[in-house]
């Protein structure tokens, strides 16, 4: 948690708040992949 006191906390929550984001797509884009795969075979 030492790299949130070097910045503010509207950055820090910005970079929290992007992850979280990144996470949620990535999670959707494995799953929509998955989908898509089985049902091509």
């Amino acid at each position: 948690m030492a790299s949130l006191l070097c910045c503010g906390p509207k950055l820090a929550a910005c970079g929290i708040v992007l992850s979280v984001w990144g996470v949620i797509m990535l999670v959707l884009l494995g799953i929509f992949f998955n989908i898509h795969s089985a049902r091509s075979h």
